[in-house]
């Protein structure tokens, strides 16, 4: 006796392909739709994360009708905008707004989150040879006389790590790691609905539902035993902090100068390649800038130390610092340290949010795009306007 009849494998067949040809064409209309995706058109921030991560390149409002020049502003979360400015939903949120206020430029965001330099030269790289990539058409339209301009902001908290762990893995799993990239490359480009349905797939694990729902990212940032750790307070307002991102805690010096040799060596080749100009841009950890004595820091690897103090911080941070500066400088690269600048503001101050305690404020991203401005007419005016 047959079980299964042939008419029950057609219609499995049929409704197969009828849920393929029904993702296909949800697909094609995400993509048709992402250039709509944008914050001069009201378009719902809390479905952002939902987005690839080079359709959230093309969201912040960052045009400056007056300028008729722009400045790529590649990084991580950082450069991207993260922090309490963006969760409060105020319309400059990011170090670029106020950037597009205080220069002549315009500026395109070639940044994400959980990333770091050399991923991002990837994928900027990348988009160039995209022909519906606004950069691509951006960096065609630059006169022959004139150079690409980038500023690369380098965030002390996290970025070593991440290049460490990025170069650990290739080396074990080289074959892996490239089928990797260009699969994620081909996904962020062509397929917006696989990553949807990655972020769906996270937050049903860690049990958090309600599409768009603003709580959910609240609830993924803040730390409920941030009590514990540390205390720091400023001009009478107090807050408790957890652990606190630092200056590479849990890399030793051979490690932060393989990471620093290998992102410094990534730009150079990338300024060379595209006959770009970079401005490197340092970005202090909170533990650097409020430099609590006690320090528990957050980590990356394991079996690493609970505490360290903040004179083992500053050192390592000044290490790291001036170890940049010489080998940027080598490569034609201009170094610009913020460390001091932000550091002297946060003592009277705070600069990073009260919810997200990894990021800076409205106040810190605006104090950060001050101190960039008046870099950028050292780094970039030689190169005409």
């Amino acid at each position: 006796m047959k079980i299964f009849s042939n008419s029950f494998f057609i219609r499995l067949f049929l409704i197969l392909f009828s849920s393929f040809v029904g993702l296909l064409i949800i697909n094609l209309l995400i993509l048709i739709s992402l250039p709509y995706a944008k914050q001069k058109f009201n378009f719902p921030r809390t479905l952002l994360r939902y987005l690839p991560p080079l359709a959230r390149w093309n969201y912040p409002d960052l045009d400056n009708k007056k300028a008729d020049k722009f400045v790529i502003l590649l990084g991580d979360s950082n450069t991207e905008g993260a922090g309490d400015a963006f969760l409060n939903n105020r319309y400059d949120y990011a170090v670029g707004h106020f950037l597009v206020k205080l220069t002549d430029y315009k500026f395109k965001l070639a940044a994400n989150s959980g990333s770091d330099l050399l991923f991002q030269l990837s994928f900027l790289q990348n988009s160039f040879k995209n022909n519906h990539s606004d950069l691509k058409i951006l960096k065609e339209s630059i006169a022959e006389e004139d150079k690409l301009k980038i500023l690369a902001f380098f965030y002390e908290g996290n970025d070593l790590q991440s290049v460490i762990y990025e170069h650990r893995y290739s080396q074990n799993n080289s074959y892996v790691r490239k089928l990797k990239s260009d699969l994620k490359k081909i996904n962020n480009r062509f397929l917006p609905l696989g990553h949807f349905f990655k972020v769906i797939n996270y937050d049903f694990k860690k049990g958090n539902f309600g599409f768009g729902n603003k709580n959910i990212i609240t609830r993924m940032i803040k730390d409920k035993n941030r009590t514990d750790k540390h205390k720091i307070c400023r001009a009478g307002n107090c807050r408790n902090f957890s652990e606190m991102q630092s200056a590479a805690p849990d890399l030793n010096k051979n490690e932060i100068e393989l990471g620093i040799n290998l992102t410094a060596n990534g730009l150079a080749r990338f300024q060379e390649k595209f006959k770009a100009k970079i401005c490197f841009i340092y970005i202090p950890s909170p533990a650097t800038v409020y430099s609590p004595k006690v320090i528990y820091p957050q980590t990356y690897f394991p079996n690493q130390k609970e505490k360290i103090t903040a004179e083992e911080n500053i050192k390592k941070s000044e290490y790291i610092r001036n170890k940049f500066k010489t080998t940027l400088t080598k490569n034609d690269i201009d170094f610009y340290d913020s460390t001091s600048y932000l550091a002297d503001i946060a003592n009277n101050i705070f600069i990073h949010g009260e919810i997200d305690q990894k990021h800076l404020n409205q106040k810190g991203y605006k104090f950060l795009a001050k101190f960039v401005s008046l870099k950028m007419e050292n780094c970039f005016d030689d190169l005409g306007r």
